[in-house]
């Protein structure tokens, strides 16, 4: 789940708005779902539960073409949505998906075999994509500029579907005579797709846990879903990264104090095979799930470990938020008013950090020794090696593997009582071979 495929934009006509609802859509998808009901049915609950999650309005889009007229002149674009095959990711295609219903935003789902197994890109998940054709006509060039003009106008009030972010744009030209016009269209969210690698070791059922050897197909399903919907990969996920590392949306601002280095810039940082990323949150970002409250990391955190489930956090909430999506407010229930007023809640402390020796910076051997000191209050250690999931540590030394390069070990202490976690503290030890 390291890597995502990118794309653009969409398009239609609003009529009036209703709640998102995420559909599925099986035409690419090569019967994998009809031989194997139990991903469909996780894939529908993912979809579910995050549809539960938000409350943004949508229009519904009635045709692919918008047309503006100026005394006898036209001027008509024809828009087409275009995403990857989800079966099939060298082959691009056409979506012949007009019109879209109120509120719905489809996902067209497949699997592959065409990424790279091995754990290292479980799936891939993104909006669709767009194009269109201009056709203006008329015997007057000012005319036809401003049938052009009013186009423009008709196009972007439709295909922002009234709410949500926006998701891309088209800037393009055209000479008409003697002048040319520049023109800027926008679109929300429409439509996205997903896939998945079906050569890893998949947990399928939504119903039971994952096993030790699984991953953990519903919480992958969670993430591409909200990279379809624009996270990581949107105009407005951009518009509100800076230095590759920092997130200035408010709503993540005001639930996690700032918004430094929350976002993840590279994979294998440090190693020759290092590549931007920019569309995660940073690995290892606690938060708590929506339903329970329970502490976790974020569903959109790069990577995830074999034998582990997620859910929607507050966190990924907040970033949709941030993007433009209106997040499902949480019900508060009924209840009687207190005889007396109740005492008030001790506050939770965070699990004592833990303390770490003095270690060698710089190795010529693969192996290093990582001296810990237990924290106190039944708290247990928990480590993180290049990226990977945290692991309990067994006793107080982590006798670590090392790989050439720059390798980076995050450490933290949980407590199992309450779950929380501490600040994690970074250690770099950079191997160099003799």
């Amino acid at each position: 789940m390291r890597q995502i495929l990118r794309a653009l934009a969409f398009l239609g006509v609003v009529a009036h708005a209703s709640a998102l609802t995420i559909t599925i859509d099986e035409t690419y998808a090569a019967g994998y779902f009809d031989g194997n009901p139990q991903a469909k049915a996780t894939m529908e609950k993912a979809a579910s539960d995050l549809t539960a999650a938000l409350t943004t309005s949508l229009g519904a889009i009635t045709t692919d073409k918008f047309t503006g007229h100026q005394g006898t002149a036209s001027a008509t674009f024809d828009w087409d949505l275009m995403t990857r095959n989800p079966s099939n990711l060298s082959q691009q295609i056409t979506l012949p998906t007009f019109p879209f219903a109120d509120g719905v935003f489809k996902v067209f789902a497949g699997a592959t075999t065409a990424i790279t197994g091995d754990g290292q890109t479980l799936g891939a998940g993104a909006p669709v994509s767009m194009s269109y054709q201009l056709d203006a006509e008329g015997t007057s060039d000012a005319e036809i500029v401003a049938a052009l003009q009013k186009a423009v106008v008709i196009s972007n009030d439709a295909l922002s579907r009234v709410a949500g972010p926006k998701i891309n744009s088209v800037d393009d030209q055209v000479t008409i005579g003697a002048q040319t016009v520049n023109y800027t269209v926008s679109f929300g969210p429409i439509a996205g797709f997903l896939t998945f690698d079906v050569n890893e070791s998949w947990h399928f059922d939504w119903q039971t846990p994952p096993g030790a050897g699984e991953y953990d197909f519903y919480t992958v399903m969670l993430h591409e879903m909200m990279h379809s919907l624009g996270l990581g990969n949107s105009f407005a996920w951009n518009s509100m990264t800076s230095n590759g590392t920092d997130w200035t949306g408010p709503n993540v601002i005001a639930l996690k104090g700032n918004g430094a280095g929350l976002i993840h810039r590279y994979y294998n940082e440090g190693t020759p095979d290092q590549t931007t990323d920019g569309a995660h949150i940073m690995p290892g970002t606690m938060s708590t799930t929506v339903e329970g409250g329970v502490a976790q990391e974020a569903v959109m955190t790069p990577s995830i470990g074999k034998g582990e489930r997620r859910l929607i956090t507050q966190l990924d909430v907040a970033f949709l938020k941030d993007l433009g999506y209106v997040p499902t407010p949480t019900p508060t229930p009924p209840s009687d008013p207190p005889v007396d007023p109740p005492a008030p809640p001790e506050p939770e402390a965070p699990a004592t950090p833990a303390t770490i020796g003095k270690v060698a910076k710089k190795v010529t051997k693969p192996k290093a020794t990582v001296n810990l000191a237990a924290p106190t209050g039944g708290a247990y250690l928990e480590y993180s090696l290049n990226k990977g999931p945290f692991v309990k540590a067994k006793g107080n030394k982590l006798k670590l593997k090392l790989l050439p390069g720059k390798n980076v070990i995050l450490i933290r202490s949980t407590d199992p009582t309450t779950g929380k976690s501490s600040p994690t503290k970074k250690v770099v030890i950079k191997y160099t071979a003799p």
